[in-house]
């Protein structure tokens, strides 16, 4: 995940953080902030232990999944995540998609309107973007490079077995 230190207004890592402390990387720090603050939000709510550690685990894997951090997250980015558990090997259920979907929907509930205007400290760089398309070009690219080893191991394994049918055919003539 990458942010560069410009790009992160770091001013809410003061309530996690000693104030003589600097972050060395401030956006995983941020990230790591942010995850302690909708921690205390949610006790303060009164939510059961578990419902908070299954969303704080939801955020870690989403965030693990698209490579950014939450001020970098987009709808694209929900959208493809919940194709890929929904079309994973043991899909989730539609109801748990909903609610995981409405959780990931309150962790965003910080950003802006989208009519306001975002300063430029906090705006989305060309570099940023970059490493996103090259990110999501990677998650591509695997299954793509993994389909075309099985094709080559099922060929050969075809080829294998053809030989030895051949192979036992002639023997018994």
């Amino acid at each position: 995940m990458g942010a560069r230190a410009d790009e992160v207004d770091v001013s809410s890592m003061r309530l996690v953080m000693p104030g003589n402390a600097r972050a060395l990387d401030p956006a995983p720090a941020l990230f790591d902030a942010m995850r302690a603050g909708w921690t205390r939000q949610q006790q303060s709510r009164l939510l059961a232990r578990k419902t908070i550690a299954d969303q704080m685990s939801l955020v870690r894997r989403f965030a693990l999944f698209n490579g950014m951090y939450p001020w970098e997250w987009t709808a694209e980015d929900v959208e493809a995540y919940f194709s890929a558990q929904m079309s994973s090997q043991s899909p989730l259920a539609h109801s748990t998609v909903r609610g995981q979907q409405s959780d990931l929907r309150l962790r965003a509930a910080h950003r802006r309107d989208p009519g306001s205007r975002v300063p430029a400290r906090q705006r989305t760089s060309d570099a940023s973007l970059l490493r996103r398309l090259e990110a999501a070009n990677a998650r591509i690219r695997r299954p793509t490079e993994e389909n075309r080893q099985l094709r080559e191991q099922l060929a050969r394994a075809l080829g294998e077995q053809r030989t030895a049918t051949t192979r036992t055919s002639c023997v018994s003539d």
